[in-house]
């Protein structure tokens, strides 16, 4: 009836170029790119927008006064819009993106990043990139001398990757890791809001889950949300026809301190986005 839960540029590409959404009359809710681009009608998104978190971090730089900027970014056949939306944004927060460097997708290659950010001393870099490329580039940087301000976009999911190095290797994230800002597209699943309390109740509740309650776990849960409540708008009988009209009618809907809502041309449902740091311990500090 409906897809969830894509993740990938490239995924989520060759799913909508294949045409099967449209053939088969199918909704995708949730789903993850670190793409600037038209939004496919057949898509849902409940975050906010690439675009939208790139703003949140240039205007968050500008107001503490850090202009000259660095973007590291994947190779791929979105990096070219990618980088004009980046200068673009950062230009109207009266910055600039002084250097760039890319890597090859599917590998964590940055040592020429490293060197072109080194050289170039930027005051802040902006990671566009897979979390364990995110972690050795941090790594790496750090060592060969660079100071500057590191904020890493929301899909790179920096949490699990430091955790996870924590449980080993609790020294190197707090010598290396600690401070590293993060773009967050969903509340704090830590916190006591309404949405965060009944997503804890419901891990809870099951009882047999491997992995703990996460930033990507509270992102999944509200994308169910909506799934449930396009699928309650259709009355006895859902179907995947009616997904897409229900999801179009939902225009604000409160889920507990977070609201979705589409619009005719805008898949993405929500503009929020705050920025959280890494602490000392590994864990996810607003």
């Amino acid at each position: 009836m409906v897809l969830a839960g894509y993740f990938g540029n490239r995924n989520i590409s060759e799913l909508v170029s294949a045409g099967l959404l449209a053939k088969e009359k199918l909704s995708l809710v949730g789903y993850r790119v670190a793409e600037i681009g038209v939004e496919p009608p057949q898509l849902y998104n409940v975050r906010a927008n690439f675009r939208t978190e790139l703003s949140k971090i240039t205007d968050h730089l500008a107001a503490i006064g850090v202009t000259r900027l660095g973007l590291l970014y994947e190779e791929g056949p979105g990096a070219n819009a990618l980088i004009a939306a980046t200068e673009e944004i950062a230009k109207k927060g009266n910055a600039a993106i002084v250097s760039k460097a890319s890597y090859e997708a599917g590998t964590t290659r940055v040592a020429d990043a490293i060197d072109t950010f080194v050289k170039s001393k930027p005051q802040a870099i902006i990671l566009v990139c897979s979390g364990a490329a995110g972690a050795r580039f941090i790594e790496r940087y750090r060592a060969d001398g660079g100071s500057a301000q590191i904020f890493v976009h929301s899909g790179a999911d920096m949490e699990r990757v430091t955790k996870r190095i924590a449980e080993n290797r609790l020294a190197f994230v707090s010598s290396v890791m600690q401070g590293v800002a993060i773009a967050q597209v969903v509340p704090s699943p830590y916190h006591s809001s309404k949405l965060a309390k009944e997503l804890n109740e419901a891990v809870a509740k099951d009882g047999k889950l491997d992995v703990p309650v996460s930033y990507v776990m509270m992102e999944g849960y509200i994308a169910a949300k909506v799934i449930v409540e396009a699928v309650r708008r259709q009355g006895k009988r859902p179907t995947r026809e009616g997904m897409a009209t229900a999801l179009e009618s939902i225009d604000s809907l409160n889920l507990g301190g977070y609201t979705v809502g589409f619009k005719p041309g805008v898949r993405s449902g929500s503009k929020f986005v705050e920025l959280t740091i890494i602490s000392d311990t590994g864990k996810i500090r607003q």
